[in-house]
């Protein structure tokens, strides 16, 4: 406990028995006791019970299937609102905090409460540079960023962003009383750019703290995807972007979209990429589908969160 504050610390696993270890161990370098849960996701590598042997401790829940980042998350969000816990901090599997990360961001949130969203300079793995993907949130941030790293001029500073992505984000409660859960439509990835919106439209900061770092063990490579991993993701970039609650007349920008897949399809058609077209014509009913849940999301999460009805 630190500055008086509970901090539940939430961390979803799938397969994650080369990370975990590292991943829980990093939060006993906290001057903070915050309470640990696991929420696995269905995982078949032996994470579970690597967690059981090591550490007796943390709280462990088994789901049967593997029922995303966000809906996993929820579980433990739901914990923490109705234990009142004053803190959150989710963090990835893959992700290391270094020593005292946990209080200085609990510090940082104490002095300043406009902040619904606080996370820590993202580095690699081996902490030996940035997050590659880390650095594209920071836009116009980043020359300033760099500049206060090297000067070590960051002590105190907070910057603020549209965005960052949810591998070590602490969470004070009132967040989540405005802001709510993760939403279901997202299953993997896109559900924090939703959050982030979210928590922007309802008058909260998201910020970086450059005087505090995390290891976020991934591949360093902003690599090009194919077939149906494309297919996903451009799909998930349409859902963040129709679902974006500061945004609005849903219903002409939806059109729009519809729009440009019908032009991309007769040009495809025109040039006899086949191939395109197919793949053209099955976003838009997968698009045109969606409808309805996207309307019904923008619908819900420009609504206060209800924390009455957590269960």
């Amino acid at each position: 406990m630190l500055w008086g504050k509970t901090c539940l610390v939430i961390i979803v696993t799938y397969n994650g028995y080369r990370y975990i270890e590292r991943c829980l161990q990093s939060l006993y370098n906290q001057a903070c006791q915050p309470e640990i849960l696991v929420i696995d996701n269905c995982s078949s590598d032996g994470t579970v019970l690597l967690v059981q042997e090591l550490f007796p401790k943390v709280k462990i829940i088994q789901n049967e299937i593997n029922i995303g980042f966000g809906a996993a998350n929820n579980i433990g969000l739901k914990i923490a609102v109705q234990k009142k816990s004053d803190y959150v901090l989710l963090l990835n599997q893959d992700a290391y905090l270094e020593r005292f990360v946990l209080d200085g961001l609990i510090e940082f949130s104490v002095k300043n409460l406009n902040f619904g969203i606080l996370s820590p300079i993202h580095l690699n793995g081996s902490g030996t540079a940035l997050d590659t993907r880390f650095t594209t949130y920071l836009k116009s941030n980043f020359t300033a960023l760099i500049n206060d790293l090297i000067l070590l001029a960051h002590n105190n500073k907070i910057y603020s962003v549209d965005f960052i992505n949810a591998a070590c984000w602490l969470l004070p409660l009132n967040t989540i009383k405005k802001v709510g859960l993760f939403d279901s439509i997202f299953f993997h990835y896109g559900e924090d750019e939703n959050y982030c919106q979210r928590v922007i439209y309802h008058k909260l900061k998201i910020g970086v703290v450059p005087k505090l770092f995390v290891a976020h063990d991934r591949v360093q490579t902003l690599y090009k995807v194919f077939g149906e991993k494309k297919f996903d993701l451009e799909l998930r970039v349409l859902k963040v972007k129709l679902c974006n609650v500061n945004n609005h007349d849903f219903d002409t920008k939806f059109i729009a979209e519809l729009v440009k897949k019908i032009s991309r399809l007769i040009v495809s058609i025109s040039m006899i990429r086949f191939g395109d077209s197919n793949y053209t014509l099955r976003l838009f009913f997968h698009l045109f589908k969606l409808r309805k849940s996207m309307k019904q999301s923008l619908l819900r999460n420009r609504l206060t969160f209800d924390v009455q009805n957590v269960s």
